[in-house]
């Protein structure tokens, strides 16, 4: 398991697209595990989960 703030860095995970670290987890074939229910709701985020993530689970965190 690895997060966004070890891969990216702490200051940059936060400014990275969806999109970008979406499609560059996948290319590593990495499984993606979301919290972030408003990844489904933006077209092109939930394009880019649809086509590069077929192991992907988005799980709310009730806020």
């Amino acid at each position: 398991m690895e997060t966004m703030d070890e891969r990216y860095g702490k200051a940059e995970s936060q400014r990275i697209e969806d999109v970008q670290w979406i499609s560059e987890a996948t290319a590593n074939g990495d499984v993606l595990l979301c919290k972030d229910l408003r990844i489904t709701v933006n077209p092109l985020e939930a394009q880019c989960l649809y086509m590069t993530a077929p192991g992907s689970l988005v799980s709310p965190t009730g806020t």
